[in-house]
């Protein structure tokens, strides 16, 4: 599956927000990021129970 893909997949499954703010989504999904709810350095990957799709502010302030 490609990036675009899952990111089309979650933000379905999300109802178009975003999962830390509850803000909408970009329209183009290019514009948002994937994030890990349990981060890669504690042993996450990128699968279906592990990620969700956030606006690129609301992610770079999650990780500082």
């Amino acid at each position: 599956m490609t990036k675009a893909s899952r990111k089309r997949q979650i933000k379905a499954a999300q109802g178009g927000a975003c999962a830390l703010t509850g803000d909408g989504l970009a329209e183009n999904v290019v514009l948002t990021d994937l994030d890990r709810v349990l981060p890669r350095a504690e042993g996450g990957v990128y699968d279906d129970e592990n990620t969700r799709l956030v606006v690129p502010r609301a992610h770079m302030e999650r990780h500082g």
